[in-house]
């Protein structure tokens, strides 16, 4: 088994949910960075963008989540054991909590950086009734 996939195997189900929110977010943010920059329709852009960046911050937030989830059972669990094991219990459980954060901000740094850029693109710079860009 390769590292990468015991490291996804070791976040467990929630890794699944990251995985399809990072590539739904790769998707919308290029899709939005190529509307804002050939077409001059800007609505497009700006909409596949806001979408993009939504996109990411749940990817980031579900990720946080988990963590949270897994720390609090990591919690529980060394409360449970023989004292003379909590430390090393403590250490793995709490290093396998964050594999979900860790996977929730990578799969959501793409899309933040290509929404961001898309919909500031696409975004009027002036006040209401001038041209863009």
């Amino acid at each position: 088994m390769s590292v990468f996939v015991s490291w996804f195997a070791s976040g467990g189900w929630v890794m699944w949910p990251l995985l399809g929110g990072g590539l739904l977010g790769n998707a919308l943010g290029l899709a939005a960075v190529a509307a804002a920059f050939a077409t001059p329709h800007r609505g497009v852009a700006r909409a596949l963008g806001v979408a993009a960046l939504a996109g990411a911050l749940l990817t980031l937030g579900i990720g946080g989540a988990a963590t949270l989830h897994g720390l609090h059972a990591v919690a529980e669990a060394v409360a449970l054991v023989d004292p003379s094991m909590q430390a090393a219990l403590r250490e793995v459980g709490t290093a396998e909590a964050y594999t979900p954060l860790e996977m929730g901000i990578a799969s959501a740094l793409l899309p933040l950086v290509l929404g961001f850029t898309a919909a500031a693109r696409a975004w009027p710079a002036g006040p209401p009734g001038t041209a863009p860009r």
